[in-house]
């Protein structure tokens, strides 16, 4: 848009996704704006970061769900294959140490309140 220039889309992601209240909404305008940010990004070095950011701020396993099902199929695009495949582990990992810890932290959360 004429709002926010292209080259600081990226920036204006990061912040929206890792903000609990916008992430949802900034992960819906990813999936939903990918043809244009394939058009102004696919020929430049940062055309991974929308990847690489929405991947340090996805939670959940219905996230991780939601990612895979998006990127897997881009896996063959050279520029991309590493990023998504990072960003699956990645997410993975958080959403095991979120599961793993959980019971724990809920546990310490009801002493201390």
């Amino acid at each position: 848009s004429n709002i926010i220039r292209p080259q600081d889309a990226s920036r204006w992601f990061v912040y929206l996704i890792r903000t609990r209240e916008s992430r949802q909404i900034a992960w819906n305008w990813l999936k939903e704006n990918w043809a244009w940010v394939e058009e102004k990004f696919g020929d430049d070095k940062s055309y991974d970061d929308f990847i690489r950011y929405a991947a340090t701020a996805l939670l959940t396993t219905d996230e991780l769900d939601d990612f895979r099902q998006f990127f897997e199929p881009m896996e063959n695009i050279p520029a991309l294959t590493r990023t998504i495949k990072l960003g699956i582990t990645e997410i993975k990992a958080r959403t095991e140490l979120i599961e793993q810890d959980k019971a724990d932290v809920l546990s310490a959360l009801q002493t201390t309140l």
